[in-house]
Parts: C-alpha cells; structure tokens; sequence
C-alpha cells in the first residue's frame, strides 16, 4: 500500500555569542577543546560559506546531526537536524507547527539532551575565551535571555507525495497547509516564549480564507524543488534528498544567522554601557566604522560565479530576517552616543573653562603687581592699605567678568 503521509525533516539553525573577537590563539584553544574534549571532527568550510564571508574560520561535525560553525567576530552557529515527522495530508501544518514551536522551546529552555549539550558546548567556548583575560560582551552568559540563546531558526524540507510544489497546481487543501507553515500566527503557534494566543482547533484549519491570502513566491525554478520563504518560516518542498540544494541553503542561514545575532549583540551591549563611564568618542567612531565596513560587505557579495537564484535567495532571507532594521537601530544608537559624549565632553569643558582663564588670570597679575604697587605708591618701602584694596577689587572684577562671560 502506498505511503502518502507527508514527511518533514526539520533543520535548526541556533546561533549564540562567545563573547569577543576570535583571535588566532583562541582559535587554536577552541579547536583543541572540540576535537579532543568534544570528539568533533573538523570539517572544510563550503565554498559558498567562504565566498558569503571571510569571517567564518572553522566548522565542526560534533555528531552526525550536529554542526558547529565560529565566526572570527566572536558568533558561533549550531545547525541540528531534527528527528523526521510524518503527519496525514489533510492537515500537516497545525500539527508540525505545534511540534516546531515546543522544539523552539526545549532548545531556549534547555528543555531536551540535544539542548544541553548545545548550551554545554556553549558556556565551554565562553570560559575560554574568558580565561585568555579578554572582557566578555553581556550577552555571553547563560543568564542573558534564554539561557545565552536568543532564538531558534528552522528550516525545513517538506515531502508531500502526489503533489506539486507549484502554488497555482496545489490543491486548496495544500495552499491551506503551506499559508499555516510560512505564517504559524494564523494557528496561533508563534513561537514567542513571551506571548503567544491559545492555538487553534484543528476545525478552524478550515477556515483559512485563500481569497485573502497572498500568493507566496516559489524563490527557486526547478520541477523538483521549491523553495518558500516569510519571516517565520524557510520551507523547501522537494522529494528527494539533494545534498547541494540543503548545503546551499545551511550555508546561506548560518551566514544571515551570525551576521543577525552579531549586530543585536552589538546593540544590547551597547545600551548597557554606562555614559558616565567616560567612553571615548573615538573607540565610539572605529565600532562604528568597523560595523559599517563589515555590514557592507556582509549584505554585497562580490561573487560572479553565484548562480543568480542564490543571490535572489539571499536577498529575501534578509529581507524577511529583518537585519535591516536592526543594523540602521544599532548604526542610529551608536551616532546618538557619539553626540551625547560630546556633549558631556563639551559641558565639562566649559565648566572647567573660566576656572582655566581664572588661573591665567591670576598668575599674569601676580607677574605685574609689583609694578602696578610700585605705580601707585611711588615705591614700596612702607606697604599702604589703599592700593592693596584697589589691586583686590580689581582681580574680584576681572574674575567676575570672566564668571559671567561663560
């Protein structure tokens, strides 16, 4: 008897923050504790990874469903193939949904094995990258949002048999199911650990109105791929296992993923810095322009020999990560420091600033108040009162007017 249940093969993308820039020694640290503490194998970095980023410095195979990838900008990216889920056809999508945002969970929460080795591998690479004396950024720590993680990435290759991966060729029946995936809100499955509304029935499936729906984009043109993309969700449709369609896709999250996490970082850690602190306005102009010059060159890949449809790819898994957003609310917030310690600088400076000419002032006077003495008194053999009170009322002058002129 034939199988027609749909299969979905969920892969997890889970980036984290060591804490700092990964520099050579701490590389050769890391890589010893992986291989010989972890029993990971080093991998060679694909050369789509290499080509999205020259930051990426080494990859790992921690088990054969476990990948590990560091970034030299302190960004390290778990990629976890999931167990396989089979679902009848009618109605996959509330179901999967429900089991993809109580995984999403488990990983955040610690919640399951696979989790805690993650998160153990974790804290490991942090304690020695603390250990080499170097200041962690606050979002290094397993007391940072949920347990050092921040979220959970998923995407997932969909196996529907007897269907076509074509939107207009679907059944109202598949559309239905591929609208729930690429937007669990409409079940009620967000995946927020903060709010999320009671789910759904499986009868209000039904109820999903297709005349008010978009037509999703199929971002890849082949008979036996497709390939949907939204803010929650990245969904490749295909009945076979093609390894080099997946690897591009791993490839092209791990790098969004890294570049994602790096710049929220960057904008928690900064909002947590103390202006009182005094931070210079120059380490404040080279973040700033290290961030600009990496973000450029993160989002413009010079690349001629990529196929076009992986750039198109590319630029909608940016799109809808919503990076943008972040980097422009982290560029703005950089600018308001640099204002604000200037303007602290500048306030500190004029307030010390009638001090200075009060000094000035004082020391040029004592240099001609023999002579003024002298002046007025004809000589100085017998000190008189008078011009003693004169040279007073003078200097209290000056040094009001200099007082009220600032």
């Amino acid at each position: 008897m034939e199988n027609n249940n749909v299969t979905i093969i969920p892969h997890r993308n889970i980036p984290f923050d060591v804490g700092c820039s990964i520099n050579p020694t701490l590389k050769d640290e890391i890589v010893s504790y992986l291989l010989h503490k972890e029993h990971a194998a080093q991998l060679d970095i694909d050369s789509l990874l290499k080509a999205l980023s020259g930051d990426v410095i080494c990859s790992f195979q921690i088990t054969p469903n476990i990948r590990l990838y560091l970034y030299k900008y302190g960004i390290g990216v778990f990629t976890v193939q999931d167990q396989l889920n089979q679902f009848e056809p009618e109605n996959y999508a509330t179901e999967y949904c429900q089991k993809r945002k109580k995984a999403h969970e488990e990983y955040l929460t610690v919640g399951n094995k696979t989790a805690e080795r993650l998160h153990r591998i974790a804290g490991a690479l942090r304690a020695i990258a603390s250990a080499n004396g170097t200041a962690l950024r606050i979002s290094a720590s397993d007391k940072w949002e949920n347990h050092g993680f921040y979220y959970v990435m998923t995407v997932s290759c969909v196996n529907t048999p007897g269907s076509s991966y074509i939107y207009k060729e679907m059944t109202d029946i598949q559309k239905k199911n591929l609208h729930i995936m690429l937007e669990p809100s409409i079940a009620h499955f967000e995946d927020s650990l903060v709010y999320s509304m009671s789910a759904k029935t499986d009868d209000s499936f039904f109820d999903v109105d297709l005349a008010a729906m978009e037509e999703p984009k199929n971002w890849i043109r082949s008979s036996d791929f497709a390939i949907y993309i939204s803010w929650a969700a990245v969904l490749l449709y295909t009945s076979n296992s093609d390894k080099m369609t997946f690897s591009a896709l791993e490839s092209l999250e791990v790098d969004l993923q890294a570049m994602w996490l790096y710049t929220y970082c960057l904008y928690e850690n900064l909002k947590n810095y103390n202006l009182s602190h005094k931070i210079l306005v120059s380490k404040l102009r080279n973040d700033l322009y290290k961030f600009k010059r990496k973000y450029n060159e993160f989002k413009f890949v010079d690349d001629a020999s990529s196929p076009a449809y992986i750039t198109s790819l590319r630029d909608e898994l940016i799109r809808t990560s919503g990076i943008d957003s972040y980097a422009n609310k982290y560029i703005e917030y950089i600018e308001f420091c640099i204002s604000e310690t200037e303007s602290i600088n500048a306030e500190k400076q004029k307030k010390y600033a009638w001090l200075n000419e009060i000094l000035l002032f004082i020391i040029a006077f004592i240099q001609i108040a023999p002579m003024i003495y002298e002046l007025m008194t004809g000589g100085y053999k017998d000190i008189q009162i008078f011009p003693v009170v004169v040279m007073v009322i003078f200097v209290i002058a000056a040094i009001a007017i200099i007082i009220l002129k600032n």
